[in-house]
């Protein structure tokens, strides 16, 4: 009997997937990237792992199960190990857009003038949990559309000297076309012409994907289907706190202190749903596993899996129903720094710049704050509390001219640092010609990949030297920091009230 229906099961995906491409639904589902629940009212999240790619193999040690939904549905039990290969990919067309500024969708208001005709875009959810709101609405008023990147760049130039906070995002205008097939390692059989597939675990048991020479393990559902370039992308489907599980031994030591484990936790938990549906949004998911996103690596950790389930549901929101983007980095340097200098955008109240120094204030001067360190939380067993670097003159030339500007540098002029000491806009001189380098992270990027943008700088005859504080951009929760006020005896509680002042702490689930 179970031969029979295996048979009939078989037939049914191998006949119907040709014609009627019954997996077009989930394809389409994927695009369309909704918020949904697991049986346990929990929100589920999709992670990118793969993207432009030929062929991957997924396995189980528990045996295998392939499905057209990723939520009932039936079924096909096949053996431990598959095989995916693309046999045709066509580029989905996408169209870019120039945002002018990024807000939540509640202080839009259609009265405001642009001195640019704008169509206001909205990215993110508003979602009823169990009494609760979670509104990750923004609205984005933006001009356009660009048929390239190179078109929207060119005029973001223009724009930009205005719109300081201006920047591009991309809408998928239509979807990518093909499909692919899926053969079990056994050859018992070959599925064709399918656009997404999802592949199940046995009982307790966990997915092993292989492209290329990357082997990633981890819980949930894993989907297979079309990229927007046309090629395949894998996607893990699972409960955000399965998620957190997997991001926490990434993002923060396992041997940290419990309470800055809660406090990586709560931190990162509020990430995942502050950018759920405001990013990849021509990706068939909502992250990627990359630090663009969280890290993720499928790796559990005793320890960090403790954290997340102590705090499981805990959530920052910044008003009754907006979550709080609780970005995180690995140290200040003795003074975190607000959001809108790290990367523009509308500032937030509770991401404004908090000293992390024991005692005092920041000196007067920038220089005796990087030279002469005061003790702060981030300071003890911190190797990036305070550092050394140095570039080339030719290194930097051929950095700069990725900006067009390919010349040898002879002086820095710093026009604008943030609150935390961080450079956000300086001007590179040659001679009598120079030009103006604006944004953290570009700035740290040009000059050899600084671990921070606070430094102060020292020519010499063949490169420039740096001495540096702190480590990322500076914005939201210093991880170091956390660790030391954890072994201090402060609790999670604290430590986050410190960093995002102003939010309020609720369960969300």
């Amino acid at each position: 009997m179970k031969k029979l229906i295996s048979f009939i099961f078989i037939f049914i995906v191998f006949f119907s997937i040709p014609s009627a491409r019954g997996s077009d639904t989930l394809f389409e589902n994927l695009y369309q990237k909704k918020f949904t629940l697991d049986g346990k009212n929990i929100p589920l999240v999709s992670i990118g792992l793969f993207t432009g790619i030929s062929s991957v193999r997924i396995s189980s040690e528990k045996g295998l199960e392939i499905g057209t939904s990723t939520i009932g549905g039936i079924r096909l039990s096949v053996d431990k190990e598959i095989l995916l290969q693309l046999t045709h990919g066509k580029k989905g067309e996408i169209e870019f857009w120039i945002a002018l500024e990024d807000m939540p969708l509640t202080d839009w208001s259609e009265s405001k003038k642009y001195s640019y005709k704008v169509k206001m875009i909205e990215h993110g959810y508003l979602i009823a949990m169990k009494g609760k709101m979670l509104d990750t609405r923004r609205a984005l008023p933006s001009i356009g559309p660009f048929k390239s990147r190179e078109e929207a760049r060119k005029k973001l130039e223009v724009i930009s000297k205005k719109w300081e906070r201006a920047y591009i995002h991309s809408k998928l205008k239509t979807l990518p076309e093909g499909h692919f097939t899926a053969r079990p390692v056994n050859n018992t059989f070959s599925l064709k012409y399918a656009t997404a597939l999802a592949f199940f675990p046995g009982k307790t048991g966990r997915l092993t994907v292989r492209s290329g020479n990357e082997t990633i393990i981890v819980s949930g559902t894993v989907i297979v289907t079309l990229d927007s370039d046309g090629k395949l992308a894998v996607i893990n489907e699972l409960p955000v706190e399965t998620y957190l599980e997997g991001i926490l031994p990434s993002e923060m030591w396992p041997s940290a202190p419990m309470e800055a484990l809660k406090a990586q936790a709560i931190a990162a938990r509020g990430q995942v749903l502050a950018k759920m549906g405001t990013r990849h949004m021509t990706d068939p998911f909502h992250l990627c596993r990359k630090v663009h996103c969280q890290a993720y690596g499928g790796k559990l950790h005793a320890s960090t899996s403790a954290a997340c389930r102590a705090t499981a549901g805990l959530v920052l929101f910044e008003t009754q129903s907006t979550v709080v983007d609780t970005v995180y980095h690995s140290s200040c340097g003795g003074h975190t720094e607000n959001n809108e200098n790290a990367w523009g955008g509308i500032p937030k109240k509770t991401l404004r710049g908090r000293s992390d120094l024991l005692s005092g204030k920041l000196p007067k001067f920038w220089s005796h704050h990087v030279t002469r360190p005061q003790s702060a939380w981030c300071k003890k067993g911190n190797p990036s509390f305070r550092w050394k670097s140095t570039i080339s003159l030719k290194d930097l030339a051929r950095n700069l001219s990725t900006i067009g500007f390919n010349r040898t540098i002879t002086r820095i002029e710093v026009i604008k640092r943030g609150i935390s000491g961080r450079i956000t806009a300086l001007r590179v001189f040659s001679g009598k010609k120079s030009t103006e380098i604006k944004g953290e992270l570009v700035i740290r990027k040009l000059f050899g990949n600084l671990k921070s943008s606070m430094f102060i700088h020292r020519f010499t005859p063949t490169e420039i030297e740096f001495t540096g504080a702190g480590f990322g951009h500076g914005v939201g929760m210093c991880q170091w920091g956390a660790i030391n006020r954890a072994k201090a005896g402060q609790n999670y509680k604290t430590i986050l009230s410190h960093y995002y002042y102003g939010s309020i702490l609720k369960k969300l689930y």
